[in-house]
């Protein structure tokens, strides 16, 4: 019998525990029209297995509270992955829409192993993204000054935010990512720009207004229709080079994350 990903498994009480480990469903007993192109087709089959084994390590190297996060996000990806490449009993019987249906899984799949797989390799170095996941966002939260003590900070305009941004630890300052590949990017024009491949929901584009004068004290930011919306916060280092951007998005998505320049 072979192993199946959380897209099976969330149905079962294990998740509803909030734990994060898969169970070995019958293939003769799947009902759902998803379950059944994944049991036939070998190469979805496969990217399954691969998708299983990264969740249960990474579940493994977790604490309680992450741990059900951890559930928590699964469930909700296989929600989005069902909309994103929803299969019907019609599909089952045609064949060019069977393999489109299991081509998008697959896809879809192999995506969230390498977002699931650089989370991984995060723990077990010991600097970990934020957030772990999209649902675990959260508004970043810096060290309170001390009471008494004005901080010293140099002043600051809104086009101190412009540039490239490198996801970094937001207690070290450390750059996660390389600048190349996943980065924040904001235009002189209002261009904004976020990529991670490591996220099925992005690359994230559009053209946005700022609110507010002070980025320091933290700006919300806004563009027509679906472009996105949310707040950037910059935090004023000794120098521009070592300025230090958090950022809450709002739509199309929740995300949180902090930035440092890149260099």
């Amino acid at each position: 019998m072979r192993l199946f990903a959380l897209s099976f498994a969330l149905s079962f009480a294990t998740l509803a525990a909030g734990t994060a480990q898969a169970l070995s469903p019958d293939c003769a007993q799947a009902k759902r029209a998803v379950e059944q192109l994944i049991c036939k087709d070998e190469a979805l089959l496969a990217a399954e297995d691969r998708l299983d084994g990264v969740v249960k390590e990474l579940d493994a190297a977790l604490n309680g509270e992450r741990r059900e996060k951890l559930a928590a996000a699964q469930r909700d990806w296989v929600r989005r992955r069902d909309e994103a490449c929803p299969v019907t009993a019609a599909d089952l019987k045609a064949p060019p829409r069977t393999k489109e249906r299991a081509e998008c899984l697959t896809r879809v799949a192999d995506q969230r192993i390498v977002q699931l797989q650089a989370d991984l390799k995060g723990e077990r170095d010991g600097v970990r993204a934020l957030p772990l996941t999209i649902t675990e966002a959260e508004p970043i939260k810096l060290p309170p000054q001390r009471a008494g003590i004005a901080p010293a900070r140099r002043a600051v305009q809104l086009a101190a935010l412009n540039g490239r941004w490198a996801k970094a630890d937001p207690a070290t300052r450390r750059p996660i990512d390389d600048c190349r590949t996943a980065y924040l990017e904001i235009g002189k024009d209002g261009q904004f720009a976020l990529r991670d491949p490591r996220i099925e929901t992005l690359p994230l584009d559009g053209r946005v207004a700022f609110t507010g004068g002070d980025p320091s004290d933290g700006v919300g930011f806004a563009g027509e229709g679906s472009a996105p919306r949310g707040t950037l916060r910059l935090e004023p280092g000794e120098s521009a080079r070592l300025d230090r951007v958090a950022l809450r998005l709002e739509q199309p998505f929740a995300f949180g994350a902090t930035f440092v320049r890149c260099r």
